[in-house]
């Protein structure tokens, strides 16, 4: 015999109002929004020379950034090339 598996408030939404979908949607948007922190400049010329030193010495870095409210993570890796754009 196969044990009950809860699907949580899966098991609810067919009973729910329309309005009542689009809020819980708003709040699941709210509740992942991500924070991005502010970048002033002594931080951006921080990363920059990071970036250009691990480019001459041939160092690895582990980059993350953000891309449309999603956490990219790219593990250890070496700098190729920097383009500006």
């Amino acid at each position: 015999m196969t044990a009950y598996r809860d699907r949580g408030n899966l098991k609810w939404i067919p009973f729910l109002m329309p309005e009542h979908l689009q809020l819980l949607r708003e709040y699941y948007v709210q509740m992942h929004q991500l924070d991005l922190p502010e970048i002033d400049e002594q931080l951006q010329e921080s990363w920059h020379f990071l970036l250009q030193e691990a480019l001459i010495e041939g160092n690895e870095l582990e980059i993350t950034y953000y891309k449309e409210s999603e956490v990219i993570e790219i593990p250890f890796t070496r700098i190729v090339r920097i383009e500006n754009g």
